[in-house]
């Protein structure tokens, strides 16, 4: 056990571009970054050589798959956020036999039909997938709710099956997005339960393993999110905020005792008007004491 030091070229705190292209390449780089060093030069990274191998590749994500992390694995461009020449680049360079996750309006129709002249299978919901028979599938949508451990349990199925896996090995890339999403938000209870989803996402990953031998897995994370930090800001002196720290009163598992009502939407919108009409409809003026008081 140890530590990683997250700080990317530009910054103490890296952002996932850089981290991801850290991990992938293993050079740090420039915040935004995805795959590229210092001088915006491309760096092949560990996908694309497990490709160049004649490994089967793939990566599961509860992101975009345009979105950093993904992206620094497959792809290289300058900056982050320029989504749809990452889209382009998945498209043309073809390093990817499955892809799932979301970004679907990055991907436009005649990318989706290169994908399919080439073999690949999109599916479009969540029976989409279960009933794929082929590995090479790209998701055309954000599967909402999708429990994240069946879309590996599916992958890892065809895995098994497959003869060039079989003979070659294969490397995927796996990422549980939106605890980094709830971290930004500062969401604790959003973040327990992506943690948790991606925890039970280990327990297939290594349940397959031990049906594979000398196949291995690492799991890591890139970087802390949601204020956390000794700093933040892209420059000295960084911006800090103690107090904050001062105002939390309720631990994760606190909070979840206090969550046994469930609504439907519908409940929510109701609570939400009267709250409004009771912002909005005249009060009715307090009286005035006939004598002065004095609240202590």
């Amino acid at each position: 056990m140890g530590t990683v030091q997250t700080h990317s070229s530009t910054s103490y705190i890296t952002d996932s571009a850089a981290a991801a292209t850290a991990y992938a390449t293993g050079f740090k780089t420039y915040d935004s970054a995805i795959a590229v060093d210092t001088y915006e030069q491309p760096l092949g990274t560990v996908l694309e050589a497990a490709k160049a191998r004649g490994m089967v590749t793939g990566m599961i994500v509860t992101c975009r798959v345009t979105h950093a992390t993904p992206a620094s694995f497959a792809t290289h461009v300058i900056d982050r956020d320029s989504e749809d020449d990452i889209a382009a680049q998945y498209v043309a360079n073809k390093n990817l036999d499955f892809l799932l996750g979301g970004g679907k309006k990055h991907f436009n129709d005649s990318m989706l039909q290169d994908l399919t002249a080439n073999g690949y299978t999109l599916a479009g919901n969540y029976q989409d997938l279960v009933d794929s028979t082929r590995l090479r599938t790209q998701t055309r949508e954000r599967f909402a709710y999708l429990d994240f451990s069946t879309r590996i349990t599916c992958r890892m199925n065809l895995l098994r099956k497959n003869e060039q896996a079989k003979k070659h090995g294969y490397f995927i890339m796996i990422e549980g997005s939106r605890v980094d999403h709830a971290g930004h938000s500062n969401d604790p209870g959003t973040m327990a339960k992506e943690a948790i989803a991606f925890d039970e996402s280990v327990a297939v990953v290594l349940n397959h393993l031990e049906q594979s031998p000398n196949t291995g897995m690492l799991s890591a994370a890139d970087h802390g999110t949601g204020g956390l930090t000794l700093g933040r800001g892209p420059a000295y002196p960084y911006a800090w905020y103690p107090t904050e720290l001062q105002l939390q009163n309720m631990s994760t598992e606190a909070m979840q005792e206090q969550l046994d009502g469930v609504l439907e939407g519908s409940d929510c919108g109701d609570g939400a008007n009267e709250t409004c009409k009771a912002r909005c409809l005249p009060r009715p003026r307090p009286s005035l004491p006939t004598t002065p008081t004095l609240q202590l």
